[in-house]
């Protein structure tokens, strides 16, 4: 009687470790109203709003109107006499390579990969600051 149970216990095991993962996990994770790539016409229009309001005066100084002294200030005039602070170089010069400049290269990348010029040769142009005739 011993004898009967092992094979039979061994072929149950089998049996739920063959159809055990079947499944694909990894298809699990994916949720599909959270997009892994953005479209390349989004990605533009939103790089470029950042650009625009980051050197023409979105923040707290008054972007190049400043330093153009078209504008003086009473509270903050370490930016009116040129000294910037450090916060305030980060948000203009490295901050631009992680938003703006990075979303432009993936616009470039995703009309490459389409043979879009017409996509990707607006970004380029932004992106190098000439146009690219």
């Amino acid at each position: 009687m011993r004898t009967t149970r092992r094979p039979v216990a061994l072929l149950a095991a089998l049996a739920l470790v063959t159809t055990a993962c079947k499944t694909d996990l990894t298809g699990l994770n994916t949720n599909p109203n959270s997009p892994t790539n953005a479209p390349a016409t989004t990605l533009f229009t939103q790089a470029t709003i950042n650009a625009v309001s980051r050197f023409a005066g979105g923040g707290q100084l008054s972007g190049t109107s400043l330093f153009a002294q078209h504008l003086a200030q009473v509270q903050y005039v370490e930016e009116d006499r040129g000294r910037l602070r450090t916060e305030t170089i980060d948000g203009w010069f490295t901050n631009a390579y992680v938003s703006e400049l990075e979303d432009y290269m993936k616009v470039i990348q995703q009309g490459d990969v389409a043979k879009s010029p017409n996509t990707s040769g607006p970004a380029t142009a932004v992106r190098s600051g000439r146009s690219s005739a």
